[in-house]
């Protein structure tokens, strides 16, 4: 995402979008995607939960942007098309391990203070 963020500063649109594909299947490496195309990838992320609909949706659009990017077509990206991709994969980046990630901790904390105040309340009915 570095160097996404680096092309986009240098005009550079094409790499900054065939970066985010980068980023995009480097998850879906990071979660063992049986395929290794960028589409089956992002299915099986759908299909195991790991993202839903919306961000699935978002993926098909980064992958087409992707394969724009990445092969000899007549296709433009612009350079608000390439921060979008930007933005959109940093959404699927923050969903998928950070905002998990906090979900995670936020319930386990919640747990703790029910279980808490239960063995709390046990003691006061002593």
């Amino acid at each position: 995402m570095d160097e996404a963020e680096r092309c986009i500063q240098a005009g550079a649109f094409f790499a900054a979008t065939a970066m985010c594909g980068r980023a995009l299947e480097a998850i879906c490496r990071h979660f063992s995607t049986k395929d290794t195309y960028l589409g089956a990838g992002l299915k099986e992320l759908r299909d195991k939960g790991i993202i839903d609909a919306r961000l699935f949706e978002w993926g098909e659009e980064l992958r087409d942007q992707r394969n724009y990017a990445a092969h000899a077509t007549d296709e433009d990206i612009s350079g608000q098309d390439a921060s979008d991709v930007l933005t959109f994969t940093y959404a699927i980046i923050d969903y998928v391990f950070l905002l998990t990630l906090k979900f995670d901790q936020f319930q386990k904390r919640k747990v703790a203070r029910a279980k808490k105040m239960s063995e709390g309340k046990k003691v006061e009915n002593k």
